[in-house]
């Protein structure tokens, strides 16, 4: 719809400059959680490409290999990639916000 399309648009500009999610968020009023949403909605209608327009906050490599190597074993045992066990794998130490990001890249590869 109409709505949601131009509040995407938004964060999609707003993330072009390269500002952090909770700086996004502020800015928009909205939770994190709803930034995250629609950077997924974004990457999954192609107006984003993670590996071109959200390096900047994709976590360090030893971070990444270790949570992409948990989506992977629980994609292969589960066939998605939910959130819940994924941590259990990695440990508390990622926040779900970040994990949520970090899937990000995952399905663009």
């Amino acid at each position: 719809d109409k709505k949601s399309g131009s509040t995407l648009d938004v964060t999609q500009q707003l993330v072009s400059k390269k500002l952090p999610i909770p700086q996004i968020a502020k800015e928009r009023m909205l939770t994190v959680g709803t930034i995250l949403h629609h950077l997924e909605q974004l990457v999954q209608r192609g107006s984003i490409d993670p590996h071109r327009d959200l390096m900047y906050l994709k976590p360090e490599q030893k971070r990444f290999e270790k949570a992409k190597t948990a989506f992977e074993t629980v994609y292969k045992k589960h066939g998605n990639m939910f959130l819940s066990p994924v941590r259990d794998l990695v440990g508390k130490n990622f926040s779900f916000e970040e994990l949520r990001v970090l899937r990000l890249f995952l399905h663009a590869e």
